[in-house]
């Protein structure tokens, strides 16, 4: 049994799911509560997340940068190649190109931990998979990868 408190990621809160079982607090799978599906030691997830550390880029309009800047956190995206999740590049040239015209390029530590390179086309793999696996980040590309939590992405400068 667990319980649960929901409370809307865009006013800066998360939601928290409590797992009696597992005796941990935990970031919800999904906005819409807990997932009874997910089960994942904390400590080997943090332990994970910052054996694997890179500076990458994100671009973003104005005012979504305007959005992350004051709230300090990067929000997933509703939908996406590998679906809504955040995504970053190690090239700028291609974070510019997400950015558009005057758009705004955020240099970042990104804790991406333990990566899954393999998906399935038209499928994307989301949090809760990717924990189950003991995965934390996606590579998409050679030069993109997917990370699905904000506690993943630090903001360094703007570029």
């Amino acid at each position: 049994m667990h319980s649960k408190r929901n409370i809307d990621y865009r006013n800066g809160s998360q939601s928290i799911c409590k797992n009696a079982q597992f005796n941990r607090t935990m970031p919800a799978a999904t906005d819409n509560g807990c997932n009874s599906a997910l089960r994942y030691d904390r400590a080997a997830r943090q332990a994970r997340l910052d054996s694997n550390v890179a500076t990458l880029y994100h671009g973003t309009s104005v005012a979504n940068a305007a959005l992350i800047e004051s709230s300090g956190k990067f929000l997933r995206g509703v939908n996406g190649t590998s679906g809504g999740g955040i995504y970053l590049t190690s090239s700028k040239d291609v974070a510019r190109s997400y950015a558009g015209y005057g758009g705004v390029i955020f240099e970042c530590k990104v804790r991406l931990g333990a990566v899954e390179t393999v998906g399935v086309p038209g499928k994307p793999l989301g949090f809760t998979t990717l924990v189950n696996r003991k995965k934390d980040s996606f590579q998409q590309a050679s030069n993109i990868w997917v990370v699905y939590n904000y506690d993943q992405v630090k903001i360094v400068r703007r570029v």
